[in-house]
């Protein structure tokens, strides 16, 4: 996106009103693509730690899993 409003930019004619609305333009296409990097690395981020959380809800269900069979064992041998 932010090539194409370079582009476009540089195609305005060589006028005061054009050169001030062709910065102004500029600027709030590159700060709008860059402002969607930050949003890409938040939601990244953001997996990781999602992932994160499922590893230990998964570890967690492996421990009530063998602490259930240790209480079965434990009342099927008295």
């Amino acid at each position: 996106m932010a090539l194409r409003v370079i582009r476009l930019v540089n195609t305005l004619s060589n006028t005061h009103t054009a050169d001030v609305i062709g910065k102004q333009v500029l600027h709030s296409a590159t700060e709008f693509c860059s402002k969607l990097g930050i949003v890409e690395e938040k939601a990244d981020e953001n997996i990781y730690w999602l992932e994160l959380l499922d590893e230990l809800i998964r570890e967690t269900n492996e421990i009530v899993a063998m602490v259930v069979a240790s209480i079965r064992t434990a009342k099927h041998r008295r």
